[in-house]
């Protein structure tokens, strides 16, 4: 099997885990770490994003819901 089929076949046990960790009474708390890091990474990209375009970062919030916010001044808003 090539790169990329091994490459396609691990993202697709990847989807299918966790739609089934969905399915589960305490599959949200397995994945919860997870949704945290995805939140921390989102709201990094919105952070660089206003470093690389000029602006500077004043506070990132990352709630406990998995939601997060970043607040930046200046930069350009089309990037962050």
């Amino acid at each position: 099997m090539n790169k990329r089929i091994k490459t396609l076949v691990a993202l697709a046990l990847c989807v299918a885990a966790y739609f089934l960790l969905q399915l589960i009474p305490f599959g949200s708390t397995i994945l919860y770490p997870f949704q945290l890091l995805v939140t921390v990474l989102h709201e990094f990209g919105h952070a660089l994003g206003a470093i690389i375009t000029g602006g500077s970062v004043e506070r990132v919030q990352i709630n406990t819901n998995g939601s997060g916010v970043t607040y930046t001044a200046g930069g350009w808003r089309p990037i962050v």
